[in-house]
């Protein structure tokens, strides 16, 4: 258990052949806390290098031991190596399918998302423009100021200044009397 640092080793493939007995002895939840972690490092790995292969092993025995963490991190994983080498196809394609998959229709977690993405490719028209989609679905359905707010924030990055101020006036709105975060009085 000690000895296990990273996935793509000998000694992470020792511990999951062993996890029985490790488990017997540590705890389930100290030998899934260190199988995480472990894959978490690959992936620290895959994007600092720049490795493909790496990021998909780690994805892969991430599913293999913890299936039920594992959409959640290879989510994770991919935004992060395709932010990292700047390839906004191959990040939007992973938004949109954990979107499908995962967030649904949730106007909090759609909200988390497109505020992911604007700040990863705020230049990227692709990406903004499904960033777009996903905010007008959130404001819509949350209906709450911050969600209008992040719409506008979109806006702002296509260079879209009059919805930009719709939105945030509609933010505004929604606050009605309760303007202590909309600037001075």
């Amino acid at each position: 258990l000690e000895g296990t640092q990273e996935a793509d080793s000998r000694v992470f493939d020792l511990l999951i052949k062993n996890r029985a007995a490790v488990a017997k002895q540590e705890g389930a939840e100290a030998v899934d806390r260190k199988i995480a972690a472990a894959c978490g490092k690959t992936v620290d790995k895959a994007v600092e290098f720049r490795n493909e292969t790496l990021l998909e092993e780690a994805k892969t025995k991430m599913a293999a031991a913890l299936p039920d963490q594992s959409v959640e991190f290879a989510y994770k994983a991919d935004t992060r190596y395709f932010a990292a080498a700047q390839d906004p196809k191959k990040y939007l394609k992973t938004v949109q399918a954990f979107q499908k998959s995962t967030v649904k229709n949730n106007a909090a977690r759609l909200n988390e998302l497109v505020l992911n993405m604007t700040r990863t490719f705020p230049k990227d028209e692709s990406v903004l423009k499904q960033a777009e989609k996903w905010a007008k679905s959130a404001a819509e359905t949350g209906g709450l100021p911050e969600y209008y707010m992040t719409l506008a924030g979109v806006y702002k990055y296509q260079g879209n200044k009059d919805a930009a101020l719709d939105s945030a006036l509609a933010a505004k709105k929604l606050l009605g009397e309760d303007k202590q975060n909309m600037g001075p009085k």
